[in-house]
């Protein structure tokens, strides 16, 4: 693994080089974007592999919490993209199983996408389809079905619409010639 200092000098360099403006500066900005997030996902796995190593450091902060095992792997999809990093295992005689690494982070178990992707997924989903939020938000990393499933965790209420009145004093009803005819009682279809 890199340390994170040699990707600070990498990622320097990248957004240092003139060429990064050669195809002007819209491509420019959305290139350095596309740096940010590589950086992003590589940058965060060595700082989640710290706080891991703290937490392991500190056996006083963690009483009865023994390693079961170590090098878990983890994938969650971000705004950045797919940020995948490890963390250990802990067991407590009275509490259990546990990863602490992600409770300190405040990750969900089971959860697999982050907490601002999904945000933003369901924000787009309220005015797109759930496949273009996907595409939009996450650039395709997640399912329509996972953008259905965000949406129905948050238990909105239903909509409430004012009521209208019952009386309706007239109803005008269009129809062309080939469906009046059908409305003879002798004939059906």
């Amino acid at each position: 693994m890199n340390s994170i200092h040699q990707m600070l000098l990498d990622f320097s360099e990248k957004v240092v080089d003139p060429q990064l403006l050669a195809d002007g500066l819209s491509t420019g900005l959305n290139q350095f974007q596309d740096h940010v997030a590589e950086l992003a996902c590589q940058l965060f796995p060595a700082l989640i592999a710290r706080i891991d190593q703290s937490i392991v450091d500190h056996r006083t902060e963690r009483k009865g919490w023994c390693v079961v095992q170590k090098g878990v792997s983890r994938t969650l999809q971000t705004t950045y993209g797919p940020l995948v990093f490890e963390r250990r295992y802990y067991q407590h005689p009275d509490e259990g199983y546990a990863y602490l690494c992600d409770e300190v982070l405040a990750i969900e178990p089971y959860e697999r996408i982050e907490r601002g992707l999904a945000l933003g997924l369901v924000t787009d989903a309220a005015e797109v389809s759930y496949a273009q939020s996907a595409a939009r938000q996450a650039k395709g990393a997640v399912s329509r079905t996972s953008v259905m499933s965000l949406i129905r965790k948050l238990n909105l209420p239903p909509e409430t619409y004012e009521e209208r009145s019952g009386d309706v004093p007239i109803v005008h009803i269009q129809a062309d010639e080939d469906h009046v005819h059908l409305q003879q009682s002798d004939k059906r279809s």
